[in-house]
């Protein structure tokens, strides 16, 4: 129970964390993977773009369901 009490707590900053090697649509992505297991839905102009991206996210975090759903993108 302390961790929601003391120090710190009352503080309304927010800490960002920059994420310099993924782009913000390709983590965007990856997150909505990570809460639905689906993709959003994404436009056939952007679609190779946004696989590749993912591709290089999925090899980096070892999630391999959505390694498959990518391959099959493709």
């Amino acid at each position: 129970m302390a961790e929601f009490f003391g120090p710190g707590k009352e503080s309304t900053t927010v800490a960002r964390m920059p994420i310099g090697d993924m782009e913000a649509r390709v983590f965007k992505a990856l997150l909505h993977f990570i809460y639905t297991e689906s993709l959003p839905e994404i436009d056939e102009g952007e679609k190779v773009v946004m696989v590749q991206g993912l591709l290089v996210a999925v090899d980096r975090y070892k999630m391999e369901r959505l390694k498959l759903i990518c391959g099959d993108m493709l």
